[in-house]
């Protein structure tokens, strides 16, 4: 007894294959449609400058702090305390950055106007896919060339290895 094969072409009495499409397989995907136009890349850097800039100042203000509490108590604990509390302050900022990125977007994005959705619809990211291209981006940058991957891009998207991994998209 032999069994049917199931990649042959439909026998007679079954449907015909719709117009175009090859006898026996689905017709092919296309590329997916770009969810507006992609976000210029002066304007991504100018975004990433600002949010940058924010990070730095209250980085500074928190050090000057530090600094003034250590000398003025003599103690190395404040510096150790202020230290530890800074790192913590880095994560919660990275994970409430993560959340505008996956919402409405960053200060600097809303101030440059730039909108970060999905590819596959032009909803918002979410926050999920927005930690995930944040981690990504992160794990790049510590080898240098993830600051340049957009550049490499050659669907015309302006996508960076974060963008490609977490199906981001940056419109303007």
């Amino acid at each position: 007894m032999t069994t049917p094969n199931p990649y042959a072409t439909p026998g007679s009495g079954a449907y015909p294959p719709p117009p175009g499409a090859t006898p026996g397989y689905p017709a092919p995907a296309g590329p997916t449609p770009m969810p507006g136009s992609p976000a210029a890349l002066g304007r991504r850097v100018a975004a990433f400058a600002i949010d940058t800039a924010i990070v730095v100042a209250g980085l500074a203000v928190w050090m000057l702090i530090g600094s003034l509490l250590a000398e003025a108590l003599g103690t190395f604990l404040v510096a150790l305390v202020f230290g530890v509390i800074a790192w913590l302050l880095g994560f919660a900022w990275w994970v409430v950055y993560s959340a505008m990125q996956g919402g409405h977007g960053s200060i600097g994005m809303r101030l440059m106007k730039l909108q970060l959705v999905r590819i596959d619809g032009g909803a918002p990211l979410g926050f999920g896919r927005a930690l995930l291209r944040n981690l990504i981006w992160g794990a790049a940058a510590a080898i240098v060339v993830g600051y340049f991957s957009v550049l490499f891009d050659r669907s015309g998207r302006n996508q960076g290895w974060h963008d490609k991994v977490a199906q981001a998209f940056m419109r303007d």
